[in-house]
């Protein structure tokens, strides 16, 4: 049987261990975040969403240039040309050249999921010929030859 004055002692200490254990907790979260210059440590599988996350929003914004020049609102060859070459130099130069030539090969060389590598290698394709085909199109006077039979219509 403890008496009130160890009762005292021992509540004492535990909260004093429990209200230290948050700041331990949070110094060891300190050392796993990274320090001052460090990049995070990514998984490739999230990276690779990342990038994708990037190819959907430029996909938004030629909606939304396509949307405006629908309502005859102003859009400029810039506008089509800017997101055409983001995609042009992340997308197809980077993302999709590092799939064609570290996972793609990785799935052939395994026999798995080959209908599907297919298929992107298509897609991965025909969306490099409709980027060269918006970036000739965004050019000044191609674009306003453009918009010009566009009106007529």
């Amino acid at each position: 049987m403890s008496t009130p004055r160890r009762a005292f002692l021992q509540s004492t200490a535990a909260l004093g261990v429990a209200s230290l254990a948050p700041l331990t907790l949070l110094a060891d979260e300190k050392e796993k975040a990274p320090k001052k210059g460090e990049e995070e440590e990514i998984p490739a599988t999230e990276d690779l969403m990342r990038e994708h996350g990037v190819l959907n929003r430029a996909l938004l914004v030629y909606e939304e240039l396509l949307r405006r020049t629908a309502a005859k609102e102003e859009v400029t060859p810039a506008m089509f040309q800017r997101t055409a070459e983001l995609i042009r130099r992340f997308i197809e130069d980077y993302h999709e050249k590092l799939e064609e030539n570290f996972i793609f090969p990785i799935f052939e060389k395994h026999q798995q999921h080959t209908k599907l590598v297919k298929v992107l290698r298509r897609q991965h394709d025909a969306g490099r010929a409709l980027t060269e085909r918006i970036l000739r199109s965004s050019q000044p006077d191609e674009f306003r030859r453009a918009n010009t039979l566009a009106q007529l219509s």
